[in-house]
């Protein structure tokens, strides 16, 4: 997997103690996660379209964006 936000992603759904972490404050773990400023942007607006679109891209389309409140 090449594309940082989808092993991110996928990341916190395998780490509950980070999917807690993330729920409370979304900003500053994908920021600690050394996101691009654009995927950061992307995971505080929840945007599950643009998720959705990059884990299709990466071949990992039944990925399940479970993380979200």
């Amino acid at each position: 997997m090449t594309d940082p936000l989808i092993a991110f992603l996928i990341e916190l759904d395998k780490d509950e103690a980070l999917k807690q972490k993330y729920l409370a404050d979304p900003q500053a773990v994908a920021e600690s996660c050394g996101l691009t400023p654009e995927d950061v942007a992307i995971c505080v607006k929840n945007d599950t379209k643009a998720m959705a679109q990059r884990a299709e891209a990466e071949g990992a389309d039944s990925i399940q964006i479970s993380h979200a409140n």
